[in-house]
């Protein structure tokens, strides 16, 4: 533990606390980036195959296997989302 400071003291927080501080907040919303990017591409896909239309009755798909690939969504990551 040979640092520049030896205790706790203002210019510590000034210098090493704001960037312990700036991680957090970085950090924070960064694990649902990727969720959320993934929804709102599905939810784009839907509405396209829809025709743009928010009629949740209508779709452009022909098969059923198609038509419940595009609404399940993927298979949901407990151990990620959770680990």
């Amino acid at each position: 533990m040979n640092g520049e400071y030896t205790d706790f003291t203002s210019k510590w927080y000034l210098n090493v606390g704001v960037l312990i501080i700036k991680t957090f907040i970085i950090e924070i919303p960064l694990p649902h980036g990727f969720p959320t990017l993934i929804w709102m591409v599905s939810t784009f896909r839907r509405w396209r195959d829809r025709g743009y239309s928010s009629d949740k009755s209508k779709s452009q798909l022909i098969l059923q296997e198609d038509y419940e690939e595009l609404n399940t969504g993927a298979e949901y990551m407990l151990d990620y989302r959770l680990g």
